[in-house]
């Protein structure tokens, strides 16, 4: 039954997505979370996508299709890559490697405090996925520190021709930029930024492919927040967690009451 209701809540935001990043120009910054894309092999193994799902912080209150890059992915990796299972993605963020201690945040702005991390998890149905474990701060410095790297070259990245929220990195073509690309910091059968596991989902014959979102900061419990699905024409939609979706479709439906007995 709560799978029936997370997938009943998708349809319903859908309506209400958001399109900052559908047609949009490539933008980056620290406390996004990024999907990244790579091909074990074949055509496309060379390189990388990325695409923009926003701050980390308003993750679980967005929630329908925020973007198509199906040409994207057909330039990259072939008219065949809804069924490539040698076709990889997952999605990362941490603003700062920083420790808490060092960088507390400010939640009166937004604004996390370092070594806080958000990262997916593969799974078939929504929100099925393990939590990890709890990390201490010492724990999770090593993949905040592993992502620094790809965090600072993320702006740098260029847009690709279709103009819709993607960048593209080439290792031929960027080999400095390549040594922190999505492909040597998140290994597609390893530890992903180095002890995180696998964070990764495949393509293939189902006509979705499905990851998690989870959050973590130290020594405080891993907590779900939502996910994210890839369907076969290229559309990205974002599912927030549960409780986070009847609070927003309550308000959709209340400013909708209002304005009705205003009319």
């Amino acid at each position: 039954m709560k799978n029936k209701h997370l997938n009943l809540f998708a349809a319903l935001l859908a309506p209400f997505a958001l399109s900052s990043q559908a047609g949009a120009a490539w933008t980056f910054n620290a406390p996004d979370i990024v999907l990244g894309f790579q091909a074990s092999a074949g055509q496309g193994s060379t390189t990388n996508l990325f695409f923009n799902l926003g701050n980390s912080v308003n993750f679980n209150v967005n929630g329908g299709v925020v973007g198509n890059i199906n040409a994207d992915l057909t330039t990259a990796f072939g008219m065949g890559w809804a069924g490539r299972t040698d076709l990889f993605f997952g999605a990362f963020g941490n603003r700062s490697n920083l420790s808490p201690g060092t960088d507390p945040g400010d939640p009166s702005m937004g604004i996390e405090p370092g070594r806080t991390v958000y990262l997916s998890k593969p799974t078939v149905i929504i929100g099925a996925s393990a939590l990890n474990p709890t990390f201490t701060s010492g724990s999770l410095g090593i993949p905040a520190s592993a992502y620094a790297g790809l965090r600072t070259n993320l702006p740098q990245f260029s847009e690709t021709v279709e103009a819709d929220g993607v960048s593209s990195i080439n290792q031929t073509a960027n080999p400095v930029f390549w040594a922190n690309s999505w492909t040597v910091r998140v290994p597609f059968a390893g530890q992903a930024f180095t002890n995180l596991g696998i964070i990764q989902q495949t393509f293939g014959p189902a006509g979705v492919a499905t990851i998690d979102i989870q959050r973590m900061t130290p020594s405080v419990a891993t907590t779900y927040i939502g996910s994210v699905q890839i369907f076969d024409n290229g559309d990205i939609a974002m599912v927030p967690e549960p409780s986070t979706s009847l609070l927003g479709a309550a308000a959709i439906s209340i400013l909708a009451f209002r304005r009705r007995r205003n009319a």
